[in-house]
């Protein structure tokens, strides 16, 4: 750009701030001048390693110049051999690790024959740009979508989905830069919405989230999403992502919302509540950062009305955990959250944005069947969790919350709410037939939820009738 540049680095963040800054059409190789201690970067600390080292900043300012002369990007074709197919795809594996093009675990080849199957699944030009892909910044096109689709063994009618979350997570407010980059464990969860759920066998009950031989779907979807943060996003532990953990990050977390298990009058389904119409094929893609099972009646059948208060209690008590999360960057005022506000200052939220979420509660259609035979709504529910699972103060203030963002816009000494209304609350039907758990997803450092349209290609009736011959009869599981 012309313009001299260096960077002061914290140590043990070098190649995350490299790839942070390719993402903004800077070379990688500008220069890092000096990991500091971490100390240095505390108040009152001893600044002596600046002064030992000013001669570098000095270098790098004045005199250093990037060994890229050009600018784009490159793609070339890998050949494999070996004595047999098996061999071959052995050596393709140990090449793909040695370059980080994997995740860890085998990948099938995206053979040219193999990618323009899965580009059956879309009307679009292959190379239709679909979104930056931050912090590295690559730009996913439809190929490319197609070719980590097929690297975990996906079909193209999962092609659609995939594509809308891709599309999803990529809108500015889903902030994806933080989500990819963070020291948070963060997972771009999907819910979609829709019968293309169901068409393409897409989980929502027993099991959802998780592997599933009979509806493979979440996990192909939720894999290739992440060999795409991976990537084109440079979400590499410890280079591209800071993440102290990292479960389920293997295949993130994908389902579908069990449209069919919603009781009448309980309320609308996700993507109606989105703004969508009902019976549309939506994606909605909200960060979580954890989740824990909640056990509530432990299967037992004909629970009484008086007992749901005490499992939704149940369940708002594991909400009620008083995260930083919760309000770390959620201030309109810029009160609590440090240097690292600016980030989110495009993204301020309001208490009526219909795109903020504390979190996402999962509830089978049992349960939801029961709530309403107890005289519980939809509404009802988020309303009496939000109550419920208000912090104490003086919980608050023994773990050091009390002067967070959004804290001191409530009373000191009152219990503080999770989010600003019920309204930040998703309740997503989903899990099974049973009725003795629910699963509580919680949020991550930065909470708008984006959703997006699920655009099907002309030729969906055949890819599905190929689908049932390949797969066979779908077993009658909830």
């Amino acid at each position: 750009m012309g313009i001299p540049t260096t960077l002061v680095l914290r140590k043990g963040f070098r190649f995350v701030v490299q790839n942070g800054i390719s993402g903004m059409g800077l070379p990688r190789e500008v220069p890092t001048v000096y990991e500091f201690p971490v100390q240095m970067f505390l108040p009152n600390s001893d600044l002596t390693p600046i002064r030992e080292n000013i001669d570098k900043i000095v270098y790098a300012l004045t005199q250093w110049q990037p060994a890229a002369t050009s600018k784009g990007t490159s793609s070339a074709k890998v050949t494999i051999q070996g004595e047999d197919y098996a061999q071959a795809l052995s050596t393709m594996n140990f090449l793909f690790l040695r370059n980080q093009w994997s995740d860890g675990q085998p990948v099938l080849p995206a053979t040219e024959e193999r990618v323009q199957w899965i580009l059956t699944g879309t009307d679009l030009a292959p190379d239709t740009a679909i979104g930056k892909i931050m912090p590295r910044g690559g730009i996913a096109t439809v190929t490319q979508v197609a070719v980590a689709l097929a690297m975990v063994g996906g079909r193209p009618e999962y092609l659609p989905v995939l594509i809308a979350g891709v599309q999803a997570m990529v809108q500015p407010k889903f902030l994806l830069r933080q989500v990819n980059a963070s020291t948070c464990p963060m997972v771009p969860a999907l819910v979609v919405n829709g019968p293309i759920a169901k068409q393409i066998r897409l989980s929502s009950g027993y099991g959802c989230m998780g592997s599933d031989p009979n509806r493979p779907a979440a996990a192909a979807i939720g894999r290739a999403q992440r060999l795409l943060q991976q990537n084109l996003g440079g979400a590499i532990p410890g280079i591209g992502t800071m993440a102290n953990y990292g479960p389920q990050r293997a295949i993130n977390a994908v389902l579908a919302e069990d449209e069919e298990g919603i009781p009448e009058g309980w309320g609308p389904p996700l993507n109606v509540e989105r703004g969508f119409s009902l019976g549309s094929n939506v994606v909605t893609a909200v960060q979580v950062s954890g989740w824990t099972n909640v056990a509530l009646s432990g299967g037992d059948a004909d629970v009484p009305a008086e007992r749901m208060k005490e499992y939704l209690c149940r369940v708002a008590s594991f909400m009620g955990t008083p995260s930083l999360n919760n309000w770390g960057y959620t201030s309109n005022t810029g009160t609590g959250v440090g240097v690292t506000r600016d980030i989110f200052r495009p993204f301020r939220y309001r208490s009526d944005d219909p795109d903020y979420t504390a979190g996402l509660v999962l509830i089978p259609r049992g349960w939801a069947a029961d709530l309403q035979a107890a005289g519980y709504s939809k509404e009802t529910v988020k309303a009496f969790l939000w109550e419920a699972s208000k912090i104490p103060w003086p919980v608050m203030r023994q773990v050091g919350l009390t002067k967070r963002a959004l804290v001191e816009e409530y009373p000191a000494g009152q219990p503080v709410p999770i989010t600003r209304s019920p309204k930040g609350i998703m309740i997503v039907v989903g899990g099974g037939e049973q009725s003795g758990h629910a699963f509580w997803m919680q949020p991550g450092n930065a909470y708008l939820a984006t959703s997006q349209e699920i655009s099907l290609p002309r030729n969906w009736h055949a890819l599905l009738q190929a689908a049932e011959e390949d797969l066979g009869p779908l077993p009658a599981i909830k």
